[in-house]
């Protein structure tokens, strides 16, 4: 049985994308390193982002599962339920205080 994740893109993924929300199909039992590998398989995130993810490496991108905040690399294992909500946001730095 399949399950659907609502995948949220923002910034230089959306545009990437070509649209802000994505609807991913998965199998029962899918975890949220899985829904990562069909999104770059999809190539809605860049190829080399999930490696980076699981060296624990910054890839300057904040990922968010139904509100909480992702640790890579160990939620990469974390389960996914129907109708999850995955939100990959990118930081936004810099500028300068007046």
């Amino acid at each position: 049985m399949a399950i659907t994740i609502h995948l949220r893109l923002y910034g230089d993924l959306a545009r990437r994308a070509g649209r802000k929300k994505q609807q991913l199909r998965l199998a029962e039992g899918s975890s949220l390193g899985d829904l990562l590998r069909q999104a770059v398989a999809g190539g809605l995130l860049p190829a080399d982002t999930l490696q980076r993810w699981q060296a624990g490496e910054v890839t300057g991108h904040l990922v968010v599962l139904d509100d909480e905040q992702i640790e890579f690399p160990e939620d990469l294992s974390r389960p996914l339920s129907a109708g999850d909500e995955v939100a990959i946001i990118p930081w936004i730095v810099g500028g300068e205080r007046p």
